[in-house]
């Protein structure tokens, strides 16, 4: 094993050092040699929880590692991170002010902003699942140069995890951004044009559990992504799939960088509470948003462009709150083993377990 090259070795242990820590720990007790190689791939997928303790233990860890490992530093790539609902213990409005003055002052969010930093630079694929409604989560203070995907789970927008007014495009290089809106969100379903600013070179976009009742507001972040006007959209939603098309002498458009659209609605769930009445509109509003989906699938407003409508999800018991970071954390751990995930295919640019 002494003698493997260190690219060799950091490929070996990256697909046996799966199982939480435990095959790594043990190689590294063998010799110093393979002890650097095993420390390399450490902290190349992670998974956290992060509450307040966990979250500053692992900043702290990780920047000791980073520290000591001058030749065979370790990187994070992969990274699922877990919001929880109550991340800080409570503390009263007076002792608040007190004690830390602003929102940037307070422990877990400079925790997050420290994880963040650390981590920006080598990132390759982020999911950032929240677990309550987020207002201002001012965390990002730089950008994510090398990050190719980006799953947000009510998130509605970038702007609330920004750490000051001047901040450039967060994620760059991200060519598959997939969006999770859940029960929780009380806006539309992505603020689309945000988006767009902060990762101005995806290629692939997804909207998962799009509200059947937030069809108009979700149809204004459409136009304002696809540069569609008023029109257009009325246009579809007035007329008949067969007539929702144009002539063959009208002038296509050409979109700056998506290349695919998939959208999901969210079906029916089958809540006993719910009276059959509302059932029955609930019922009657997924219906005509699939038509209106089904007539923007086939409307070809663009020749670069392919848009796709995914079979409704949501149609069991549970709330978009509990069965998103569920989808989303199987979707992750199937990328990780260089799987298709939430996407058509797997990725060609991303180096994965």
């Amino acid at each position: 094993m002494n003698t493997l090259p260190q690219e060799t070795l950091e490929q070996i242990f990256s697909l046996a050092c799966d199982d939480g820590g435990a095959t790594a720990c043990a190689l590294a007790l063998t010799s110093k040699s393979i002890r650097a190689a095993a420390c390399a791939t450490r902290f190349h997928s992670v998974a956290l929880f992060a509450n307040l303790e966990p979250l500053k233990a692992l900043v702290a860890l990780y920047k000791e590692q980073r520290r000591i490992s001058t030749r065979h530093r370790p990187r994070m790539k992969h990274l699922y991170l877990t919001l929880p609902f109550d991340p800080c213990p409570p503390v009263t409005h007076h002792d608040f002010m007190c004690t830390f003055g602003t929102t940037h002052e307070l422990p877990y969010y400079c925790a997050l902003r420290a994880l963040f930093d650390a981590v920006a630079e080598d990132l390759q694929s982020l999911v950032i699942e929240v677990d309550f409604q987020l207002e201002t989560l001012p965390v990002l203070s730089q950008p994510f140069p090398n990050l190719r995907e980006l799953t947000v789970i009510d998130i509605w927008s970038p702007r609330p995890l920004l750490d000051g007014d001047n901040v450039g495009p967060l994620f760059p290089a991200v060519t598959h951004l997939h969006l999770m809106p859940t029960d929780r969100s009380h806006r539309s379903a992505g603020n689309l044009g945000a988006w767009s600013e902060h990762a101005p070179n995806a290629i692939h976009l997804r909207i998962s559990g799009i509200e059947p009742d937030r069809k108009h507001s979700f149809q204004k972040d459409l136009q304002e992504a696809l540069d569609l006007s008023t029109a257009e959209l009325l246009h579809l939603d007035t007329v008949g799939t067969r007539r929702a098309t144009r002539g063959q002498n009208s002038e296509r458009k050409t979109h700056a960088h998506l290349r695919y659209i998939a959208l999901q609605i969210c079906a029916s769930r089958q809540d006993a509470a719910v009276s059959a009445r509302r059932r029955a509109g609930r019922q009657q509003e997924v219906k005509m948003f699939k038509g209106w989906l089904a007539k923007m699938v086939e409307y070809p407003a663009f020749e670069n462009l392919r848009i796709v409508a995914l079979a409704p999800c949501g149609a069991g018991t549970d709330s978009p709150s509990t069965e998103w970071p569920k989808t989303a954390r199987a979707h992750w751990m199937e990328r990780l083993q260089g799987g298709k995930g939430s996407w058509s295919r797997p990725s060609d640019a991303i180096k994965y377990v």
